[in-house]
């Protein structure tokens, strides 16, 4: 039978680790909080920071046009104080760093990009939040919709690979929905160094035609496009293919350009 140093040790020995592990446990705890606190603040700050699209600079610029930008119209669009759920809002905002490297990348060169520190090296990141459109679902007059906006403030709101991507998941959430979809259109169209290689494939930017085709010959799914901008080449067909186009007297425009003026207008 233990005797009663026996089991005063035995107690000393089972208790000790246990207040240990609990006093570890509560810093641990404690710790990954405000690590989880750190994330959520920059993720917040990211988020501010995309949805101001090409900046406060591009903003300005599009307000001296007499236009408004891409959130803007999507405010004015959906009723006021109803919920709304942008979709895929980070979206390419790191992928692209500068137009030089984004061209390299469209050709397939290899070629080592001169890096820069401090803020410089951050300015470049970002040029291309959310793929340059805004994809949202929301409430028209208390009837759920989707709404594809292109935002001018980035590349003349012309589509990146993933702006594609974008535009067809926002119409398959339409369809399988089954409710209307808005497109506000302010386009220069396909970036010109992926020009090449966006429109082939089954996910290429052909599908977002064959789905306009399928809303409107077999699902009758209403397509609304409002033609606020510019309207170029692969930008042109979507609103071509709608049920029902809106145009601005004296601003908005559908066409095909050539490669140069294209180029221009960035």
């Amino acid at each position: 039978m233990a005797s009663e140093s026996q089991i005063e040790r035995a107690a000393k020995s089972t208790v000790a680790p246990l207040s240990k592990t609990s006093s570890a446990m509560t810093s641990n705890s404690s710790s990954q909080t405000s690590r989880l606190r750190e994330l959520t603040v920059e993720l917040r700050e990211l988020e501010a920071k995309l949805r101001l699209g090409g900046g406060l600079e591009k903003i300005e610029k599009q307000h001296k046009q007499g236009k408004l930008t891409a959130r803007e119209r999507i405010d004015l669009l959906l009723d006021r104080d109803s919920f709304r759920q942008e979709i895929g809002l980070l979206v390419a905002y790191d992928q692209y760093k500068t137009a030089e490297g984004s061209r390299q990348k469209a050709d397939g060169r290899q070629q080592e990009q001169e890096q820069e520190a401090g803020s410089k090296k951050e300015d470049e990141v970002g040029t291309a939040p959310a793929a340059g459109v805004v994809t949202t679902v929301g409430l028209v007059d208390g009837r759920e919709v989707v709404v594809v906006a292109n935002d001018a403030t980035v590349k003349a709101g012309s589509w990146w690979p993933e702006t594609i991507k974008k535009i067809l998941r926002a119409q398959e959430i339409a369809m399988r929905s089954h409710v209307p979809i808005i497109y506000l259109v302010d386009s220069a169209g396909v970036n010109l160094p992926y020009q090449g290689g966006v429109f082939p494939g089954q996910y290429g930017a052909s599908r977002i035609f064959y789905y306009n085709s399928i809303m409107r010959r077999y699902l009758k799914v209403p397509q609304i496009a409002a033609v606020m901008g510019p309207c170029i080449a692969g930008g042109a067909y979507l609103p071509a293919l709608s049920d029902i186009i809106i145009m601005v007297e004296g601003t908005s425009f559908m066409g095909q350009r050539n490669a140069r003026w294209r180029a221009h207008a960035y």
